[in-house]
Formats: structure tokens, C-alpha cells, sequence
């Protein structure tokens, strides 16, 4: 049931569900069940890994553009207030 549940946690990108399943892995019947449980756990871990990353150059992405704009109204500021003198 435990390794249905990772699977469909996988396939439906439900990171709230692989949260849940991966704090709390059970003991295995079989070393079938073991290996399988284990290259789930991999698979779930390498999606975490590229959503961080993906997360990351978002979030660079947005600080980029906030101290873009950031300089532009500076610069505008600097071009309105040299016009006016």
C-alpha cells in the first residue's frame, strides 16, 4: 500500500503526500519490496532536487529583475531631476 502511494505521490507531483510517505517509510516484507521502496525513494529525492533548483533560478531570476528595476527608477529619478535644474 505504502509503495502504491509513493508511486502515485511521484507520477501526481504531490510533494504534501511524499512528504508524508517519506517521514514515516515502514519495514518491509521482502527484499523485493526493500529494493523497489529504495529506487522510489531516489527517484522522489532527484524530483525534490529539480524542483529546488528550479525554485532557485525563480527566485534569482526575480532578484534580478527587482534590482533591474530598481536601478531603472533610480536612473529615472537621477535624468528628471538633472532636466530640472
Amino acid at each position: 500500500m505504502w509503495i502504491k502511494e509513493l508511486k502515485l505521490a511521484i507520477i501526481n507531483d504531490d510533494l504534501k503526500t511524499l512528504d508524508k510517505l517519506l517521514s514515516s517509510i515502514p519495514e518491509f516484507d521482502n527484499l523485493e519490496d526493500a529494493k523497489l521502496a529504495q529506487n522510489l525513494i531516489k527517484e522522489a529525492s532527484l524530483s525534490l532536487m529539480e524542483k529546488r533548483d528550479k525554485t532557485r533560478a525563480i527566485m534569482q531570476n526575480l532578484k534580478n529583475g527587482k534590482k533591474f528595476l530598481e536601478n531603472d527608477r533610480v536612473k529615472n529619478i537621477h535624468q528628471y531631476f538633472d532636466k530640472s535644474l
